[in-house]
């Protein structure tokens, strides 16, 4: 147990304070609430360190006992998110898809003593998982292929299926059904849409108006060779 101030840090696992992923790699906490004195309260932060290889997780869940101390204005730092917070606990996620070897900051609170209590702690101890975001969105947050945070453009551009342009409108625009950008009436036409004042597709206008064309022709036609019989 240290006290630091007014508050005593315990880790709650009874002093086991590290996480083996594999033979190569530990990540440690024995150190992993470090705090700033104030008058009645402390500014803490959150840490822990990967020793090896690098830590194939990006999650920590952070499970908290207090007693005669409430906590306040938890953040996320350094490229971790704070995801979930309750009572007793709160979870952080890491932009990255992997912690490297070193040490790693990963949240601050305020710690603050309550009024006339004799006795002050905090017991904490840290759980450390992956979680797979390969191309995932949450909270204007974007994730592409390797599951680390990016930009909403390179997400789009790795992650977003090209939708469909055929026969569809778009934005005010009109895609025939070769995907081709082309006018309203080119539109109707091309994807044979039904005119609701008429009843009648595009492609049937112009079908009736072939049929018109050639109606008219053949009459003129007849006409002119019924003159000429006449004659």
């Amino acid at each position: 147990m240290k006290k630091l101030g007014i508050i005593a840090l315990i880790i709650a696992t009874f002093f086991v304070f590290s996480s083996v992923t594999n033979a190569k790699t530990v990540i440690s906490y024995s150190d992993g609430v470090k705090c700033d004195v104030k008058d009645d309260y402390e500014i803490c932060t959150f840490s822990f360190t990967v020793n090896g290889d690098e830590a194939q997780k990006n999650k920590v869940v952070v499970d908290l006992t207090l007693t005669n101390v409430t906590m306040s204005e938890l953040k996320g730092l350094n490229g971790f998110t704070i995801k979930n917070i309750t009572n007793t606990s709160f979870v952080v996620e890491s932009d990255a898809n992997s912690f490297k070897a070193g040490t790693h900051t990963f949240a601050s609170a305020k710690f603050t003593k309550v009024e006339k209590a004799k006795e002050c702690k905090v017991e904490y101890t840290y759980n450390f998982s992956k979680v797979d975001r390969q191309c995932s969105a949450e909270n204007n947050k974007y994730y592409c292929l390797n599951g680390e945070a990016c930009s909403l453009e390179e997400y789009n551009k790795q992650c977003k299926k090209e939708e469909p342009k055929s026969c569809v409108i778009r934005d005010g625009k009109y895609y025939d059904k070769n995907g081709n950008e082309v006018s309203k009436d080119a539109y109707d036409v091309s994807c044979n849409i039904v005119n609701p004042e008429t009843g009648v597709s595009g492609v049937s206008f112009v079908v009736l108006g072939l049929v018109a064309i050639a109606s008219v022709s053949l009459y003129l036609i007849t006409k002119k060779n019924s003159k000429f019989i006449n004659l």
